[in-house]
């Protein structure tokens, strides 16, 4: 079994876009990533575009699983970090399931996220069975789509927010 990385897409980097660009032709999918990458790249510097990250409430990051440059699976963090909470879709891969165990422990980790919601049309079986598979809980139906929850643990929560409390003293 080859190694399978998660990587956060740089709209800088010819190799991601041209990458995704790939998925999506291979896949027969509509080009939204790429377009959207390309989009960032030439709208703003990347100097500009990492201080937004870094100072902006409201982000929006894109990863993909990939295996010899080749990707398997690709999806979308819309994350807000007063509210520490982040929304996660996805194209379809052949590699969803463990993408999304990887970006959720990337929400969790890296945002640092304490509740990750998701959603799933309700004729999405395959997506709704990943998503409780992985401890997702589904929050109910709206317009033929099911919403999924999943929150850190409050135990987690406390000490993070002790530590947090240590470092600033």
């Amino acid at each position: 079994m080859s190694l399978r990385t998660l990587i956060l897409a740089d709209p800088y980097n010819e190799n991601h876009v041209s990458a995704i660009e790939n998925f999506e032709r291979e896949s027969d999918l509509t080009p939204t990533v790429s377009s959207s990458l390309k989009q960032l790249a030439n709208s703003m510097s990347k100097e500009d575009y990492q201080n937004v990250k870094r100072e902006a409430n409201e982000i929006d990051e894109y990863l993909f699983l990939s295996e010899k440059g080749t990707i398997k699976a690709c999806g979308k963090l819309h994350s807000y970090k007063d509210v520490k909470s982040s929304y996660i879709s996805f194209v379809e891969g052949k590699e969803r399931a463990r993408l999304i165990h990887l970006m959720t422990e990337y929400a969790f980790a890296a945002l640092p996220a304490y509740e990750i919601y998701a959603t799933s049309e309700i004729t999405d079986k395959d997506l709704t069975k990943e998503l409780l598979e992985y401890g997702y809980e589904s929050l109910g139906f709206d317009n033929k789509k099911e919403t999924f929850v999943k929150e850190r643990k409050m135990v987690e929560r406390l000490q993070n927010e002790e530590r947090k409390g240590r470092q600033e003293k």
